[in-house]
């Protein structure tokens, strides 16, 4: 007798764990990850998708911080934080330098939530009230888009560095052009007319010494003279007298020069 007593205790509470469980609403269908951005809401267009998928590109590869972004249209918890864990342990995303980005619909409005790995925290909790407030203020005003997109621009400019521009090679300054000098105002002219004249005088000298000297014999003509060389009668002669005469000595050769007039 207690032992049938108890099988139908054992049936009963058997049954009401099976209605229990059979009463219990199946766990709501999450959306799968399909790589970085995961826009399920068709709210971004072509040139923001590739813009998005180069700024998480440069991200990862300058910092080493992976982004997720999912934009959807459902939220089935109808509470952005346990949506946000859910994803963030359904998609298994990693405990370290990992940032997710969610922007669900909730019945007549957009929200929007983020989470990081601990390592990032620390870094996202001053700017984070900034932060919230600038995309939810896009989402407010329907702009979906727009608003993913400055959620990871803002996270460029929180972790990547500006780059300075290179500072420029200072040119040396050019020298002040030399004012043109005219060939007569030059140092060459002079040098090449002082050369000239050294030359000319050179030249009239050996002409001249070669007028003094006797064409037959080479020695030194003298000019003559029958008054005393000093005299002042001396003198006036020589300018009355139209011609000159000069002789050698040694041989006896004489030549006579006319004076012009």
């Amino acid at each position: 007798m207690c032992r049938r007593t108890f099988w139908i205790a054992l049936c009963i509470q058997v049954c009401l764990v099976w209605t229990i469980l059979a009463d219990e609403p199946a766990p709501p269908p999450l959306p799968k990850a399909i790589g970085a951005i995961n826009d399920y809401a068709a709210a971004l267009g072509r040139e923001s998708r590739q813009q998005l998928q180069t700024w998480i590109d440069e991200l990862r590869a300058k910092t080493k911080i992976n982004v997720f972004l999912l934009i959807t249209l459902l939220d089935p918890y109808s509470d952005p934080p346990t949506f946000t864990q859910v994803i963030w342990e359904s998609w298994r995303l990693g405990t370290e330098r990992t940032i997710f980005l969610l922007l669900a619909k909730e019945t007549d409005h957009w929200v929007f939530h983020w989470k990081s790995s601990t390592d990032l925290a620390l870094r996202l909790a001053n700017p984070s009230e900034d932060y919230q407030r600038l995309i939810q203020g896009l989402l407010d005003q329907r702009r979906v888009g727009t608003a993913a997109v400055q959620a990871v621009d803002h996270l460029r400019g929180l972790f990547i560095e500006p780059e300075l521009p290179k500072p420029q090679e200072e040119q040396p300054l050019p020298s002040p052009a030399k004012p043109r000098q005219s060939f007569l105002g030059s140092s060459t002219f002079w040098y090449a007319l002082g050369g000239l004249a050294g030359v000319g005088g050179i030249a009239g000298l050996i002409v001249l010494a070669r007028a003094r000297r006797c064409p037959r014999c080479g020695g030194r003509m003298s000019r003559r003279s029958t008054q005393p060389f000093g005299s002042s009668y001396a003198k006036r002669a020589r300018r009355r007298t139209p011609e000159r005469v000069y002789y050698c000595r040694q041989c006896g050769y004489q030549r006579v020069r006319r004076r012009e007039r």
